[in-house]
């Protein structure tokens, strides 16, 4: 293998890196050292890893020692050039740091939260960003800037799209925005003393407290003990008092099918898409394709887009595994199912 020295300069670019120049001579291969030069991100990311410490199994030429000071240098080339992987790594680097606005700006701007990783052997299995959630999170908790709601309802819709605009979880970001305190200890009382909004946030807590969307959750899980039977507990009983179609809609998410009309007859347009779906699916009601298009099409007039696209593929499909079949049906297949 060729090799080519070159004199590295570790500078503190960015804040939270340290400053001091340092001046270094290294070996890389000549090969990824002319690719980055012409711009391949791929060869920056390379070099970055032959001399990161956590990468155990990728040499740096000559076998020198590992030294993140140079991998640093070219995650950043590779950063800016646009690799999510490097990114990632860089804000990762930050995050550890507790630098969050410089993990925002790879994450974020940089688009390392894009980054899925990879799997293999131990030295270069690696997380990607993008299940972390830590975007999320920085908006989430304020963490080195303002909290932001919309933003914390943006990035939770973007990762969830089968979930629905009207899910309990977006339910409670939206209370947290309006300045509800999610304390488990708190609402409980203020339930007990016949508080019909603290009854709805409970239910909606109970009910995503066991989903797998961590960290994507803004509450502490071991505060709640139950699952499915206090969900119904506090939902019926804010129902009963309330009869509101949004929590008709969420009983009517626990496969209980009546709950489900009883929001749709309302004009709930969420719920006559989700009854549209199970009369189509027909796994907990009677198949019924008439009543399916019927509900599809009252969503669709009631501004639920999704029941727009349900409406036109029970006339294309109206076997359902036909629909199944349909690899561009697959978002709105996902929607079937989750409502």
């Amino acid at each position: 293998m060729k090799k080519i020295s070159a004199l590295f300069i570790v500078s503190g670019i960015l804040a939270g890196y340290p400053t001091t120049m340092v001046a270094k001579t290294y070996s890389a291969s000549s090969h990824d050292l002319r690719m980055a030069k012409a711009g391949f991100t791929y060869s920056m990311l390379q070099i970055a890893k032959q001399f990161d410490p956590v990468f155990k199994d990728i040499h740096p030429v000559d076998n020198q020692k590992k030294d993140f000071d140079i991998a640093f240098e070219w995650y950043q080339k590779a950063g800016e050039a646009g690799d999510k992987e490097a990114s990632c790594r860089l804000g990762d680097y930050y995050w550890d740091k507790q630098h969050y606005q410089q993990a925002l700006y790879w994450y974020e701007t940089k688009k390392g939260s894009d980054y899925f990783g990879y799997s293999g052997n131990v030295a270069r299995n690696y997380e990607g960003c993008a299940q972390k959630g830590r975007v999320f999170e920085i908006y989430h908790r304020g963490l080195g800037v303002p909290k932001n709601y919309d933003k914390v309802i943006q990035l939770y819709n973007s990762r969830n799209r089968n979930i629905g605009k009207e899910s309990q979880i977006i339910y409670l970001f939206q209370q947290e925005k309006a300045g509800e305190k999610l304390e488990f200890s708190s609402l409980l009382k203020r339930a007990g003393q016949g508080d019909l909004k603290a009854m709805k946030i409970l239910g909606a807590m109970y009910e995503v407290v066991d989903a797998s969307i961590y960290p994507y959750v803004p509450f502490e899980r071991d505060e709640f003990k139950g699952g499915k039977d206090k969900v119904l507990f506090w939902l019926e009983m804010a129902e009963e008092r309330t009869g509101d179609p949004q929590i008709q809609y969420w009983l009517g998410r626990q496969k209980n099918i009546k709950w489900l009309k009883k929001a749709a007859d309302q004009g709930y347009a969420v719920a006559q898409f989700g009854l549209a779906a199970e009369y189509y699916r027909g796994d907990i009601t009677i198949l019924d394709l008439d009543k399916a298009k019927d509900y599809a099409k009252l969503a669709c007039k009631n501004g639920e887009h999704r029941g727009c696209e349900l409406y036109k593929s029970i006339q294309k499909y109206p076997n359902i595994e036909d629909f199944i079949k349909d690899e561009n049906s697959f978002p709105l297949l996902l929607s079937i199912g989750g409502y």
